[in-house]
């Protein structure tokens, strides 16, 4: 299951951050009732479902002129764990500075299907959350 997984996990950081996302395959790679929960420093926030997924998403685009992201390695951390290590680009809206961080992911299946997704800030804080490094 744990490439599965990997795979799964590839096909739906794909899907979302296609332009524009490809709704329909993040709707067949996230359980319906889903739970992305965020936090750039500002404090937590849950989204739930694709429809929440995508609200998330898209408030990218209030707060940034331009802006990418890259996959950079997805790693099976055991137990339906996977941990997705990203890096973020932008330009601020109002600013116009550059921006470039490191930032992961702890996502969690079940039966196929992406149930949690967890955000960090850094790549050690999410490696460390999922047991992959002290």
């Amino acid at each position: 299951m744990s490439h599965e997984n990997v795979e799964i996990v590839r096909r739906a950081i794909g899907a979302i951050l296609s332009q524009p996302p490809d709704e329909e395959a993040v709707g067949e790679v996230l359980d319906p009732d889903h739970v992305l929960t965020t936090n750039w420093g500002v404090g937590e926030t849950e989204h739930h479902g694709v429809p929440g997924s995508l609200a998330a998403l898209a408030e990218m685009s209030v707060i940034w002129d331009s802006w990418q992201q890259e996959l950079e390695r997805v790693l099976d951390a055991g137990d339906e764990r996977v941990v997705a290590l990203l890096r973020f680009r932008a330009k601020g809206r109002e600013s116009a500075v550059p921006v470039e961080s490191p930032w992961a992911m702890v996502v969690t299946l079940r039966n196929g299907r992406i149930v949690t997704s967890r955000v960090f800030l850094t790549h050690d804080e999410a490696l460390k959350a999922a047991g992959l490094q002290q």
